[in-house]
């Protein structure tokens, strides 16, 4: 949330696996590797000014859904924005493989095979 370069490449090089993928909602597009990841962040920066709070993490043994509520404005535009976002993260060997978001809890269950 800082908006700091240095602490982004740490934190992906660390908790990352070399073959990650994030499949964004919010940009349509599939992010690969550490780069991927770093990219992801500098076009979510570059298009809005916001921050994420989690409400919700379940444990899946492998896979975490993660809750989030968005809350900004458009970087250009100036426009209020404030969505729910989910994310399920899947992991192995302590690192995080894939990530991919969707716009609300009950799709992100449904993709990890549960129902609410």
């Amino acid at each position: 949330m800082r908006r700091d370069p240095e602490a982004i490449d740490a934190l992906t090089r660390e908790h990352l696996a070399p073959d990650f993928e994030f499949e964004s909602v919010l940009t349509g597009q599939v992010y690969k590797g550490v780069q991927g990841a770093q990219d992801l962040v500098a076009d979510l920066w570059e298009t809005l000014d916001w921050v994420a709070a989690t409400e919700e993490v379940i444990d899946l043994d492998g896979q975490v859904v993660a809750v989030q509520r968005s809350v900004g404005r458009g970087t250009r535009s100036g426009v209020p924005v404030s969505q729910e976002l989910a994310i399920v993260w899947t992991f192995e060997e302590g690192k995080i493989v894939r990530g991919r978001s969707f716009k609300s809890r009950a799709e992100a269950l449904e993709a990890a095979g549960l129902r609410e």
